[in-house]
């Protein structure tokens, strides 16, 4: 007889069959975001060791039990402060300043048939709407809170997460303004707005 085995008390023997037990899904999900956050989809479901069909068992007991949260970026752990982007802190600026994101109309440029005796294309315009910030030259306040300057070379600023193309006008307080240059803006390596570069037409 092993006297030995035989005393061993109950919640020893609980204790050594734990350690052979693995993580849940929904624990290596944890594990996972404290080590690093806020994490994709694919990316999470790589780092947990989880499929992503077990991934979807369980996020909603997470979310709905505050352990976890989807963010614009990614899911996180309930406590985890996300800090705002480039563009929502400009946007914000801008809104303190007096100038909302708006919808402003827009004749997208598109090459027509080319002329056979000049070889210029005709132009023709597909209206649109981009949505954006308006920055005027004379708005300082305005460029101030947008961290902009403008040159003389042009008459006015859009801030907007989608881009135009060189050519394409837009329409601003019954004036008609062009496109003359872009320029990416970005947040760290991330991308974060377009600055389009305008010129008035008349």
């Amino acid at each position: 007889m092993n006297k030995k085995k035989d005393c061993e008390p109950a919640s020893f023997l609980e204790y050594k069959q734990s350690d052979s037990k693995k993580l849940s899904a929904d624990a290596k999900i944890i594990v996972a975001l404290m080590k690093d956050q806020p994490l994709k989809r694919f990316a999470l479901c790589k780092k947990a060791c989880v499929s992503e069909a077990t991934f979807s068992r369980n996020k909603r007991l997470l979310i709905n039990n505050k352990v976890i949260k989807k963010t614009s970026k990614g899911y996180c752990l309930f406590n985890y402060v996300e800090k705002p982007n480039l563009w929502d802190i400009v946007q914000q600026k801008c809104l303190d300043a007096g100038a909302p994101l708006v919808d402003l109309p827009v004749k997208k440029l598109v090459l027509g048939e080319q002329d056979p005796i000049t070889g210029w294309y005709k132009m023709l315009y597909h209206d649109d709407s981009i949505k954006g910030i308006f920055i005027h030259r004379g708005a300082n306040e305005l460029k101030s809170a947008a961290s902009v300057s403008i040159p003389d070379d042009y008459v006015a600023f859009l801030l907007s997460k989608v881009t135009l193309r060189e050519g394409d006008r837009l329409s601003w307080k019954q004036r008609l303004f062009e496109v003359k240059a872009l320029e990416e803006v970005y947040d760290g390596n991330d991308f974060a707005y377009w600055l389009i570069k305008l010129v008035q037409r008349l």
